[in-house]
């Protein structure tokens, strides 16, 4: 959450609120568990949740060995020579993911995988940035108020200069109308 206040034209008050939290998993060697735990345990503020889940492959394993042996010794015994290449290669193709199984349940027993939600305590976060509104940045009154009195002086002269030159325009119209009949007719007859 965030919250911004003006100090000034130019800058910004900011208040970030936020609570900094973490995920973690990791992979423990199972001999070093129970130190990793009462460690990561003795670090934090206090610990709000706490879980031990522990699931027993030892089953999986012994049904994957003896399925490995039972296949070894199809592949030694005298009916190999009956079985197609196929049919041989389905037979160690099995082996070979009975032993990658095994493998994967060692690496299971030997590491635990550890869960830990880390979490901080609110933080309330106070800067001072520059303010990136461009509004807000102007002249001060008493500039404004000069520049103003210049622009309507300027557009004064120009109104006088205007006039200046009706003024001359309209006195030679009125010279023509009034005093100058004969050149007023040669000018009417061309139109």
């Amino acid at each position: 959450k965030k919250k911004s206040l003006e100090l000034s034209n130019d800058s910004v008050e900011v208040y970030t609120f936020s609570q900094p939290s973490l995920d973690i998993i990791a992979k423990i060697p199972q001999d070093q568990l129970e130190s990793f735990l009462f460690d990561a345990s003795g670090i934090g503020y206090f610990t709000s949740n706490s879980n031990f889940h522990i699931e027993d492959k030892s089953l999986s394993f012994l049904q994957n060995q003896l399925w490995q042996k039972n296949r070894k010794t199809e592949l030694k015994g005298p009916l190999i020579d009956s079985l197609t290449v196929a049919d041989r290669l389905k037979i160690r193709d099995a082996v070979s993911e009975q032993q990658v199984f095994n493998k994967g349940i060692d690496v299971d027993v030997a590491y635990s995988n550890v869960s830990i939600k880390l979490f901080q305590n609110p933080v309330l976060l106070k800067e001072v940035i520059p303010n990136i509104d461009l509004g807000h940045y102007s002249l001060p009154a008493g500039r404004q108020l000069i520049l103003s009195m210049q622009v309507g002086w300027k557009a004064f002269l120009v109104l006088i200069i205007f006039l200046a030159i009706f003024w001359v325009l309209g006195a030679i119209i009125l010279f023509i109308f009034f005093y100058n009949k004969p050149l007023l007719r040669k000018l009417v007859g061309r139109i």
